[in-house]
């Protein structure tokens, strides 16, 4: 006995059957109209990684960034710096994290908080660099002295992906996307990418502490340069955070011609240790003011005041402090 006929049924078959039926065949219109839109809003608006800043995005200018021995002072290469420098935003913040946006936050991890007191006596303003400025967001040392004290600044980022992310920021600040060389001339070095802590641990050093997985080459420039590019010489506040060649890059800068007024600098990761960075900063006129650690890792930082800086009776008694945990601040994760 054989089996029945099965009819097949297309969407054709459908609208001949609703023929007749208006409120049928208006149905089927309905959803194959909603089926057609939904796959075009998500063609559309499928959420897309932010593009990676290109690794060395000044490639029409490397002639010069990278001559042999070029001087920090010459002019050619300041007048490089300037045009690859990116300018402060004038369009409203973007951060992430919406308590960034609170009157008064500041989510640095305790350096600022520190010398809170002696930078509010700089007044309104008041010029940062932040090197290791990393997305421009997290933990950021500048954003409270941006936002709060209306200070302008620099912040300088040489990993091209957390870099991606700082210039969508709309920091009223401007904006590096190089690192500062350990050289007194620029170069090209290799650069260690922490992949796996939103470059907590990048840096020109390979870090033994976290998890630097891959090398890429990024445009390093000294610091002298950047400082003459910027016409600044006196900087307020200067926050140093490259995993290890911090002392190498301090080295590079004459300081009888650069006043940094408060400067804090990590210690972690250096290989003379804070001891070396304490007595390589006092030969230059710095004052050690203390150290600031967190148990997170957030911080772990020395902190120098240079000797031109008028403190007051408590800011002296302070002098020489050590932070052996976690400093009790608000929080903003």
């Amino acid at each position: 006995m054989t089996s029945p006929h099965k009819p097949k049924i297309s969407v054709r078959s459908l609208l001949n059957i609703c023929q007749g039926y208006r409120g049928c065949a208006i149905f089927v219109f309905l959803l194959v109209f909603a089926i057609a839109n939904w796959f075009l809003f998500a063609l559309i608006f499928k959420e897309k990684p932010h593009p990676a800043a290109p690794v060395i995005p000044h490639a029409q200018y490397s002639a010069v960034l990278n001559t042999l021995n070029i001087a920090m002072d010459d002019p050619k290469l300041i007048y490089v710096v300037r045009k690859i420098l990116i300018p402060p935003s004038t369009s409203p913040y973007n951060f992430k994290d919406k308590a960034y946006m609170l009157e008064n936050a500041n989510p640095s991890g305790g350096q600022v908080q520190a010398v809170e007191d002696i930078l509010r006596g700089f007044g309104g303003d008041g010029f940062f660099i932040e090197c290791g400025a990393n997305d421009g967001e997290w933990h950021s040392n500048t954003i409270w002295l941006e936002r709060t004290l209306g200070w302008k600044g620099l912040l300088i980022e040489a990993d091209p992906t957390p870099f991606a992310e700082l210039v969508t920021k709309n920091r009223n600040a401007w904006s590096g996307h190089f690192c500062l060389s350990n050289y007194p001339y620029p170069k090209v070095l290799p650069f260690y990418q922490d992949k796996r802590l939103s470059a907590l641990g990048s840096g020109l050093i390979k870090s033994k502490t976290y998890y630097a997985e891959s090398a890429v080459n990024v445009q390093c420039i000294p610091l002298y340069t950047v400082l003459l590019a910027i016409n600044r010489t006196t900087v307020d506040f200067f926050s140093l955070d490259v995993e290890g060649s911090e002392l190498d890059i301090l080295r590079t800068v004459p300081f009888d011609k650069v006043i940094f007024k408060v400067i804090t600098i990590e210690h972690v990761v250096l290989r003379e240790g804070k001891v070396g960075l304490r007595k390589f900063m006092e030969s230059k006129g710095y004052i050690f003011y203390r150290t600031v650690v967190d148990r997170n890792f957030l911080a772990g930082d020395s902190i120098f005041i240079h000797s031109s800086v008028q403190l007051t009776k408590g800011q002296k008694a302070r002098i020489g402090e050590e932070d052996s945990v976690a400093l009790r601040l608000p929080r903003i994760a």
